[in-house]
């Protein structure tokens, strides 16, 4: 799954949003690494008397990643965090129109980002007029 996600990053003509996308099958991978990291760095009992309790040290690998896996997954595809978190919205969203026009560039990501965000305002602003009326 890793090398096919790394190929298609290898096309030169990906946008922003192709790039987040890719980024967020690559955050999906990345939790499942952070989760083997945190058991790594916990409190293990040891039965063994004269065996040292590790008392949270992280190992090697554990001590070079840090961050969220959101946040690696942006930095190893070369967009920004913020980038990313804007696309992964999109992309949970329902809006397909919004979507599409994205993958085909005719939206940035930042812009279909704002263009969600005020639809669910609208939306909000609606059901609470609602509920005061």
């Amino acid at each position: 799954m890793l090398r096919i996600i790394e190929r298609q990053f290898a096309r030169r003509n990906l946008t922003n949003f192709q790039k987040a996308e890719l980024a967020l099958s690559y955050e999906k991978y990345e939790s499942e690494r952070a989760k083997e990291r945190v058991k790594l760095t916990q409190f293990k009992k040891n039965d063994n008397s004269t065996a040292p309790q590790n008392f949270g040290e992280s190992s090697e690998e554990a001590k070079e990643i840090k961050g969220e896996a959101l946040e690696l997954a942006a930095k190893r595809f070369g967009i920004g965090t913020e980038t990313a978190r804007r696309v992964k919205k999109v992309f949970e969203s329902d809006d397909e129109e919004l979507k599409k026009k994205a993958r085909e560039n005719k939206v940035s990501p930042g812009a279909a980002y704002k263009i969600l965000t005020k639809k669910e305002r609208r939306e909000n602003y609606k059901k609470m007029k609602w509920l005061l009326n």
